[in-house]
């Protein structure tokens, strides 16, 4: 099941949680507690940025969450800063 979903912008994200039955959550420090997986959906280029930035906020959870992309071409590695 979708729980939480982030976007650049809140009203994008209250958008596509409205659609699955989510909630529409403004922040990284809102969305990554208590997840057990996230599915980054993102361009190739953003991913290993995106990876860097939410690093310091999942090393501070007790039970960080399996991340996932759906890039056709980006290696997992790029997700090396996540755990």
């Amino acid at each position: 099941a979708i729980l939480k979903v982030n976007s650049r912008s809140l009203a994008s994200a209250q958008a596509l949680a409205a659609r699955v039955g989510a909630q529409a959550v403004e922040s990284a420090e809102a969305f990554l507690p208590g997840l057990d997986a996230v599915l980054l959906a993102v361009p190739d280029d953003s991913l290993p940025g995106i990876a860097t930035r939410l690093a310091p906020l999942v090393a501070a959870l007790p039970a960080p969450p399996l991340f996932l992309h759906c890039s056709g071409s980006t290696p997992l590695a790029c997700l090396a800063p996540l755990g």
